[in-house]
């Protein structure tokens, strides 16, 4: 056996008491573990610092990393296999990791890690010893004593004993939680997501300052809570940065008694916090995500690489969102509705209704991200611009494809690509508000399937194509499928960027494959899409008697 021990720091009453806690590994390099870690990478693919890692009870690994990650997981057979958490809201801040030690010394691992969502996309993670040194548990994040099962037992008032920083932490549904607090001489407010039943807490801030920040908590015992900060609006933007000045830091809080705490977690809820800026799950199509952008009243958002909206909110309280939903594809009765949603659960959900051929549907999400770091994603259109013309569609001069719009926003599109050996056909509609976006359903020889289109800087075009898709419900959207990529949406989905050759629309072009329309892919509405395919014809004959 290899024995090392540690002490930890617990509260009880007004005194303190000191416990040695002993842990033993069968294996060196499970025992070689403890100490201090550097990454091996680029200034600008790490953050900095180091990281502090610690075994307890045989085989369970603890750790932290440059005041902004925490890691958990098992050792065997010198393989780690764990998951790792970071600072802030953000859609980005978990996921796993896979280690393997690289010599008998136990002073080096590779491996990978991974996105909560994405174990098939994986990223290389190196690391290597830098002091032998044993970390004290709470520069490792260890959960000494969590008091029972009590999962929000980091609710309620904690104080650092330096530079006078508070917090106020109340529980929400659904393992989220806000707060307020003082941190280094500014008023914040707080949201985020509670992890591992409790023990880990990544949140977001805002401060009068109207700058933004992230947190990561870790629970130590039912009294003491180790804090780290950065002011940055997501991880990620702390990448190299460890080393900067009075950006970051960590210190430890101990529990200390309040009056009417939910009225202290609210005490600075007028800075700022959560609104309907953000990401969202969107389960309806399996694990796809739901990005929101508000500016002014006005909210802008797409889901799942396959719809958008077109909503306005309430001016009184910001919290009711109104507006209509568009998804790829030319249906008239499933394609298109409108849509009330409401923030609930302190503004970590939304509940409402959306309706569907013609009947109301039950529509509410979790959110994800609380930051505006993602809005790109929200595909933005130039309202002030047209799908409608020639639009270059690959890399040979006869990869064309022709848009037309007419005055009731009905679209027709012909186009080729692969130097014109691939031809294809759509029919669809435009957003009610312009131009700027449609919906279509597309036809090729040996295929079909459904897109939208959305215009974005000047001269171009955002296409979310998916294939052999007859109506958007038939969407699973995933990523990866485990550990494999999934099919559908690698093989069958892309995203692609159009550039502008003309905005003139030619009525002729656009309908130059028009016998590859095949109504049978209107199954569940075929009178939609008939009486849309019969008139955009009569007005192609009218076209040619002019």
């Amino acid at each position: 056996f290899f024995f090392a021990q540690g002490t930890g720091l617990l509260h009880m009453g007004g005194g303190r008491f000191f416990f040695l806690l002993f842990i033993s590994c069968f294996l060196l390099p499970c025992f070689a573990l403890n100490g201090y870690w550097k990454d091996r990478c680029a200034d600008d693919k790490c953050y900095g610092g180091t990281m502090s890692l610690c075994v307890v009870n045989d085989n369970e690994i603890y750790g932290r990393y440059s005041d902004v990650g925490f890691i958990r997981g098992t050792v065997s057979d010198g393989k780690i296999e764990g998951v790792w958490f970071e600072a802030g809201y953000s859609q980005r801040n978990h996921g796993g990791f896979e280690w393997r030690m690289t010599n008998n010394d136990g002073n080096a691992f590779t491996g990978s890690w991974w996105f909560s969502d994405r174990k098939c996309d994986r990223f290389g993670w190196a690391s290597e010893k830098i002091d032998d040194s044993r970390p004290s548990f709470a520069q490792c994040g260890v959960l000494l004593n969590n008091g029972g099962d009590d999962d929000t037992l980091y609710e309620g008032y904690w104080a650092s004993d330096t530079d006078n920083n508070q917090l106020w932490l109340c529980d929400d549904q659904r393992s989220y939680f806000h707060g307020s607090g003082t941190l280094t001489g500014r008023n914040i407010s707080i949201a985020g997501k509670a992890f591992l039943d409790g023990e880990v807490l990544s949140a977001s801030y805002w401060t009068e300052e109207g700058t933004r920040g992230i947190m990561l908590m870790n629970l130590l015992s039912p009294v003491d809570i180790v804090v780290s900060w950065w002011d940055v609006e997501i991880n990620e933007f702390a990448l190299g940065r460890f080393n900067e000045d009075n950006l970051h830091s960590a210190d430890i809080y101990r529990r200390g008694d309040t009056e009417d705490l939910e009225n202290q977690c609210k005490l600075f809820d007028s800075i700022g916090g959560l609104d309907w800026t953000g990401s969202w799950f969107d389960t309806r199509y399996g694990e796809g995500k739901f990005y929101t952008c508000e500016s002014e009243n006005f909210v802008n958002g797409v889901f799942s690489e396959i719809g958008w909206i077109e909503a306005n909110t309430d001016e009184e309280t910001g919290e009711i969102m109104m507006g209509t939903y568009f998804v790829s594809g030319s249906r008239t009765d499933v394609d298109q509705g409108i849509f009330q949603l409401q923030l609930i659960n302190n503004g970590h959900t939304f509940q409402g209704v959306y309706t569907a051929d013609e009947e109301t549907v039950v529509w509410q999400q979790d959110r994800i991200d609380a930051t505006s770091a993602y809005s790109a994603q929200c595909f933005i259109p130039d309202y002030s611009t047209s799908v409608g013309g020639r639009w270059y569609y690959g890399k040979h001069p006869s990869d064309i494809m022709d848009i037309c719009i007419e005055d009731d926003g009905t679209v027709e599109m012909s186009y080729s690509y692969n130097n014109g050996e691939d031809i294809g056909y759509g029919i669809g509609f435009t957003s009610d508000s312009g131009p700027h976006s449609i919906r279509v359903t597309w036809f090729e020889e040996k295929t079909d399937g459904i897109s939208m289109y959305r215009t974005s800087s000047s001269g171009r075009l955002t296409e979310f194509f998916w294939e052999d898709v007859d109506v958007s419900f038939e969407v699973e959207y995933a990523v990866c499928d485990d550990e494999e990529v999934n099919f559908q949406y690698w093989g069958r989905h892309s995203i692609n960027k159009l550039r502008l050759l003309s905005p003139v629309q030619d009525p002729f072009a656009c309908a130059r494959n028009r016998e590859l329309f095949d109504a049978d892919v209107f199954k569940l509405s075929s009178s939609s899409a008939s009486s849309l395919f019969t008139s955009l014809s009569i007005l192609f004959v009218i076209v040619l008697c002019l």
